[in-house]
């Protein structure tokens, strides 16, 4: 009995295939994954053009964390965050859009022209008072710290889907991303 492992073998998911064969699939299922894709990118952006997107969608990320969110949402940022009650905020750091249709995923962020998400600051506030106790047995040392964390509370006002899929034009805004 041969080898299976060979010269002119791969190794695949523990079956040996020769390279030949795996080299002729691939090349095949290039150009047949093209056609779906360019096929998937037309029914969406006709979906988009007969304004027949539904309910949008997004995960966005904001002072590191991702949420995912809708119209009229209310989210909680946790830590310090510079605008003030009753500022307009556009997110720019949309990771993800989607409706019951199709989602859009960004790699990792999706371009400032393709989403917009819009949100009010509604309430900066303080959390409970929390407790931190540090005690070390035989040492004589006890040290009691109150920590009150501050929040930011925003409400989602519109998600909105600028343009095509693929089709990219001039990106108004600032580069540099912030919120």
């Amino acid at each position: 009995m041969e080898p299976m492992f060979q010269k002119g073998f791969h190794l695949f998911k523990r079956i040996a295939i020769p390279r030949t064969l795996l080299a002729r699939q691939q090349t095949t299922s290039s150009e047949s994954n093209l056609t779906q894709t360019q096929n998937v990118i037309n029914l969406v952006n006709n979906v988009i053009e007969k304004n027949e997107v539904g309910r949008l969608f997004a995960v966005v990320q904001v002072c590191g964390k991702q949420y995912k969110v809708t119209d009229n949402d209310v989210i909680v940022v946790s830590g310090y965050w510079p605008p003030d009650i009753g500022d307009q905020i556009r997110l720019e750091k949309v990771l993800l859009l989607g409706s019951s249709n199709f989602t859009l995923l960004g790699r990792p962020l999706l371009p400032l022209n393709q989403a917009s998400v819009k949100a009010t600051v509604i309430e900066k506030a303080l959390t409970h008072t929390m407790v931190r106790f540090c005690y070390q047995k035989r040492k004589q040392t006890k040290t009691i710290n109150f920590l009150r964390v501050p929040l930011t509370h925003l409400r989602i006002n519109s998600i909105e889907l600028l343009g095509k899929v693929n089709e990219l034009g001039p990106i108004d805004g600032n580069v540099d991303r912030v919120f």
